[in-house]
């Protein structure tokens, strides 16, 4: 019995290991004759998703014809699906549905179409640092709220100042912090400096040894 838990810790990581071995990992899968097996390897565009394209949705779909406005020649060969999400977005969501290829036209199998989808997913789905736009959007100037308020003047003068008279704080999206609410009327900017000079008067006075500053 002394030694189970760390048997069991052992049995735990080897099954945790082997799956990793059994986990299915995104590889290419090619018939290349009759007979061939399967070729592994990283997926890529230009050699395993274009090919299955040009087989089956080129003809619908390239500069002189457009079913459902899109164009696979124009994006097809940049490796940044990225650039053009809202395109890949769609032919993925069509691979999916079984939407396309039509009911009528030569279809590819399931294993391809299974390929595409997650070749597409994937790639939509990566985060570049280095290369992504940088829009970090507006920041807006904002008051403290109440209790920020409170929490600055006890740190700095080491007065705990309860602000029950200011207004009530308004809230956006469930949150008192939002700088686009919270606005500095005149009438808490009146209350903003007389708290500053209540504060400050407290900070200033006499206590007593091992007082409190309140």
């Amino acid at each position: 019995m002394k030694h189970r838990p760390h048997s069991f810790l052992i049995a735990t990581c080897a099954a945790l290991a082997a799956g990793q071995f059994l986990t299915p990992s995104l590889k290419a899968e090619t018939q290349t004759g009759a007979g061939a097996g399967p070729a592994t390897g990283p997926v890529t565009l230009k050699d395993h998703i274009k090919p299955v394209m040009e087989k089956y949705c080129f003809d619908c779909h390239n500069d002189k014809k457009q079913k459902g406005d899109v164009n696979l020649l124009s994006v097809i060969d940049n490796p940044k699906l990225e650039d053009n999400r809202k395109v890949w977005e769609k032919i993925a969501d069509v691979l999916e549905g079984g939407d396309m290829p039509p009911e009528k036209k030569p279809q590819p199998s399931d294993g391809q179409r299974d390929l595409m989808i997650k070749f597409i997913d994937g790639q939509l789905s990566k985060a570049d640092c280095k290369t992504a736009a940088i829009n970090p959007g507006k920041v807006t100037i904002r008051r403290l709220n109440r209790e920020e308020y409170r929490n600055t003047i006890r740190d700095l003068m080491g007065v705990d100042f309860n602000p029950e008279d200011f207004p009530n704080d308004e809230v956006g999206y469930g949150f008192d912090n939002i700088g686009d609410v919270l606005s500095l009327p005149p009438m808490l900017m009146e209350k903003y400096i007389a708290a500053a000079g209540r504060s400050g008067a407290q900070a200033d006075r006499p206590r007593h040894r091992g007082e409190t500053p309140r």
